[in-house]
This record gives C-alpha cells, structure tokens and sequence, in this order.
C-alpha cells in the first residue's frame, strides 16, 4: 500500500478503559496514535464515556473521540484492541477501513483482520492460525511489545544501574494498575505494614480516577505512621520509565507493564489479577523474570510476598532476575510496529 497525496492518512483505534477492564487496551494504543500524530496522521480514538473518565491523557489529547454508534468516516487503518469484540463487531469496519489490525492477547476467538499483533511472550503463529484469514500477516511475541519511546531510552541506563546494585531492593515501586482492580493497591500495602526485615521507600502508582482511593491513602498513612517504611502516592505520573528506573524493585500484575519492567530489567513480584494475566505471568516466572505471587485473593497472598522478598533479597538471585527480565523485552516493539504503517504524507 503507498500513501499518495491523495490518501488522508487517518487511523481510528476502536478500544475501551474503565475501573472494571482497566486502562491497558488504550494506554498501548495511544503509544502507537502518538507516534503516529507525530508523522503527520489524522488519529480518531472510537471510545465510550467511561474511557475518558479513566485515562484523562486520552481527554486531554489531541485526538478525535468518536462514540462507538457514530458513523464512522473513511480511514487507512484501524485498529482494535478489545477483548469483547470478535470476528462479527470487527468486520463491521471493513466499510470505513482499508486495512484493519487487531491487537489481542488472549487467542481465544475469531477475527477478521489483515494484521494481528500480540505481544505475549512465547506466544506462537499456531495459536491464531485457526483463528484469522489465511491471508493474516501475524505480529507475534515480545519484538512488538508496544511500549512509549522513553522505555527504550531509559534501558540502558537502568540496566546499569541493575548492574552496579549492591544492598538490599528498599526502593520499591507498587504498580498494579491505574485503576486499583480488586483494591489492589490496599491488599499489598496492607502486607507491607508487616514486613520487617528492612525499612523500605516505597511509591503507589496509580491512576487519578482509581477505585479505593481513601482506603489506600489511609493505608498510606497508617504505614508512614506505625512502621519504619516510608509510602508516597503518585497519580497520573507520564514518566514512568524514569520511575521504574529508580527503584530496585516492583509488586505488581500482569498486562502491558509486563513488558515495560523487563525493559527496564527490574525484577519483580507479580500477582494474578484475571485469567488473561495467567500466561503471561507464568511464561515470565518459568523464564525467571519475574517472581509469580499467584492470585490476589489467595489465602496464603501475605506469606508469598514475604517469600517473594526473600528469594529477591539474595543479590546473585536478584541479578539473575533482573538479567533474565532484560533479555524478554529490547524496547522496540512499536518501531517494528510502525514499519507496516503507509508513511506520513509529505
């Protein structure tokens, strides 16, 4: 396909976020859109309200918000990242789209679509090959995790900082999710009031718009006051890769920031929040980069954190992790992504 002058150059990405599905499927379409608007692209986002309200940099964007029942105009490409839509919904754009592209994780359903990326780690060509046109061009594996462009900056130098580490992981990032899922958020610190083997720095991560809001900023300061570690909420934080990059490890779940940790190389703890998560968060543990805590609501979650901190405490083990983790995920997914994309209009 050549984009001439003729062509409008537009993409749509057809994707939802709320408190209960979280904000994964459009915070990895939103990397691709702006790298896209750079280049000169028309970008149109076909979202519901509720999308808004959970990831307010889509709001605030410069972006098109078209509603999922308004008629849609004539694109290049969309792309849909959306676990409730299958080979019928996606079809329905072949009208408006010349090339459609579906992002997916779980391969489970039918598509129609002429490209599918997923990002699992270890995922392979037989698992979608029943699944898509014969004519599908698969995109599969962590060589297209779609990551910011800071992530791929900021890998070198937080590789060697892994490198050069030398003490016990104190500073400790809790990152589960912008929009707190099961009070996630809650349920660890709550642990983390009983972990005494050495005071930790520890930073919540989460969204503005997340559920349980009070009780983890409660929980934060029943922590700051009745324990030797010390907790800091951060909300809405755009630089995340910097912050990973500062901290020595990270609790936190399965999903798109899978992959932004292994850039980064730090290890880290990692709880099951919903059955798409399950693979990818065993596949990682298998590899050892990661350290699997199992589901949030075990019985035994507490005493698995406890375990988690003493295997990552032991410094040839923490480094095996954080090498191990290194080697899963280079940073480049998205410009492997881009390279498919008609280019900008000149």
């Amino acid at each position: 396909m050549n984009a001439g002058k003729d062509r409008m150059n537009a993409i749509g990405f057809r994707c939802d976020a709320s408190p209960e599905i979280g904000s994964g499927h459009i915070m990895r379409c939103l990397g691709v859109a702006d790298r896209l608007h750079d280049m000169g692209w028309s970008v149109f986002f076909i979202t519901g309200p509720k999308s808004l309200e959970t990831v307010p940099a889509l709001k605030n964007g410069p972006y098109t918000i078209l509603d999922p029942g308004d008629v849609i105009p004539p694109m290049d490409w969309m792309v849909i990242d959306h676990y409730g839509l299958d080979r019928k919904d996606e079809g329905q754009y072949r009208d408006a789209a010349k090339t459609i592209l579906v992002i997916d994780d779980l391969a489970n359903r039918h598509h129609d679509c002429d490209y599918l990326l997923d990002q699992t780690y270890g995922r392979r060509a037989v698992d979608y090959t029943p699944l898509v046109p014969d004519d599908c061009r698969l995109l599969l594996g962590t060589d297209y995790a779609l990551l910011r462009p800071e992530f791929g900056r900021t890998r070198l130098h937080a590789l060697e900082n892994r490198l050069n580490f030398d003490g016990l992981p104190s500073r400790l990032l809790v990152s589960a999710g912008n929009t707190n899922l099961h009070n996630i958020h809650g349920k660890i610190l709550e642990v983390l009031q009983g972990f005494d083997r050495y005071p930790l720095t520890i930073s919540v991560v989460m969204g503005s718009k997340a559920l349980y809001m009070e009780d983890v900023k409660n929980t934060i300061q029943t922590l700051n006051a009745q324990t030797p570690h010390s907790a800091t909420l951060m909300l809405d934080r755009p630089d995340m890769a910097r912050i990973m990059a500062a901290h020595d490890l990270a609790i936190g779940a399965g999903g798109t920031t899978s992959w932004e940790r292994c850039c980064l190389g730090l290890p880290s703890l990692v709880t099951i929040l919903a059955d798409n998560q399950i693979t990818v968060i065993e596949n990682l543990a298998d590899a050892g980069a990661l350290f699997n805590l199992g589901w949030y609501n075990a019985p035994d979650f507490e005493q698995t954190i406890r375990d988690g901190f003493n295997a990552i405490s032991d410094l040839p083990a923490y480094k095996d992790m954080a090498g191990a983790a290194a080697e899963i995920c280079d940073g480049k997914g998205l410009d492997r992504l881009i390279t498919i994309f008609d280019p900008a209009p000149s």
